[in-house]
């Protein structure tokens, strides 16, 4: 558990990177679809927190905790044109940069009893909660990679500019 709860820090580093990037951007260009895109900005920090849920809670049968909706809104596959409601940053943002901490302190406690094996899209075989963590943080270096790339078809200055 010790490795997980270590890459839970790095989870937290590069969320607040995430979160500064994307805070840097107007509210628009972070809702914005570019051509030949499904998803926005907002999407992809979303995108993270639903992953890293659906990984750790999801496979060891303990309900997610982001709100009703979000879930669904934020899966693989998913598409803001296909919300029935607009998500704000500060809503993500909160989510965001909270969850790790939730997750932290279910690992500590043991909550995690059970897990179901699963092989993610890379194929990577997750056999535990903590090898979902680990698992994770490469999945949200993509997603923070995406943010990245789509910040300058919307736009958006580099943090620090």
């Amino acid at each position: 558990m010790t490795d997980a709860l270590a890459t839970l820090d790095v989870v937290r580093q590069t969320r607040r990177a995430m979160a500064a990037v994307v805070d840097a951007l107007p509210d628009a260009a972070r809702t914005t679809i570019p051509d030949g895109f499904n998803n926005h900005v907002l999407w992809n920090a979303g995108h993270v927190v639903a992953t890293e849920q659906a990984l750790t809670y999801g496979l060891s049968g303990m309900p997610p905790n982001p709100p009703d909706g979000f879930m669904a809104d934020f899966r693989k596959r998913s598409s803001p044109r296909d919300w029935d409601r607009a998500w704000t940053w500060a809503e993500v943002r909160d989510l965001l940069l909270s969850a790790p901490d939730r997750t932290e302190a279910d690992l500590r406690a043991g909550r995690f009893e059970t897990f179901r094996e699963y092989r993610t899209t890379p194929g990577v075989v997750l056999a535990s909660a903590e090898d979902a963590v680990r698992f994770n943080l490469y999945h949200e270096g993509l997603h923070l990679g995406s943010i990245l790339a789509l910040r300058k078809l919307v736009g958006g200055r580099s943090v620090g500019q």
